[in-house]
């Protein structure tokens, strides 16, 4: 991340009270290595470049992100203002 918008964000979260999410900062950073890991896995194993960008990819990328719970529903909804992913 670049250095000054990390700055520019430590001082926004600071002037408006709040810590940063430590908790979500930990999970994304063991969710980034663990898709790398699967994705240097599946191409080594011969799985097609395209297939992996397009399907494997993503697909993993949700599924990490939901079970270790960096990303929930309820932020879902906030960011994309939808009800039906209940």
């Amino acid at each position: 991340m670049d250095s000054t918008l990390c700055r520019t964000q430590l001082v926004c979260h600071h002037s408006v009270g709040l810590g940063l999410p430590w908790a979500t900062i930990s999970k994304v950073s063991v969710t980034i290595p663990l898709m790398g890991l699967i994705t240097l896995l599946a191409l080594r194993s011969g799985v097609n470049w395209l297939i992996m960008l397009l399907i494997i990819a993503p697909a993993c990328n949700i599924i990490l992100f939901f079970t270790l719970g960096a990303v929930k529903r309820e932020r879902l909804e906030s960011l994309f203002g939808l009800r039906h992913f209940r």
